[in-house]
């Protein structure tokens, strides 16, 4: 099972098109993605050949266990861009 843990909620972002967004998460969830919005990765211990992650939404801690974490980094799309203009 796949689990994806994002710090923020796409629908409080104006850079994203929440239409696709909405599309995206829902296809994800049908193919049996678990996608945890406003959540904080605190830490990651590896045990045993096992990594042990820890997952924060507000004051409540989500720990779950994986065979392999990946992190993924990038930043907002610049949407502001007049496009209208041709620019």
């Amino acid at each position: 099972m796949l689990k994806l843990y994002y710090k923020f909620n796409f629908a409080q972002n104006q850079n994203f098109d929440i239409d696709l967004v909405d599309i995206l998460l829902e296809k994800s969830k049908e193919i049996g993605i678990q996608v945890h919005l406003q959540h904080s990765v605190e830490s990651i211990e590896k045990e045993q050949g096992k990594f042990h992650v820890y997952a924060r939404k507000k004051e409540d801690i989500t720990r779950f266990e994986a065979d392999i974490v990946i992190h993924g980094a990038g930043r907002g799309p610049a949407l502001d861009m007049n496009l209208e203009k041709g620019i």
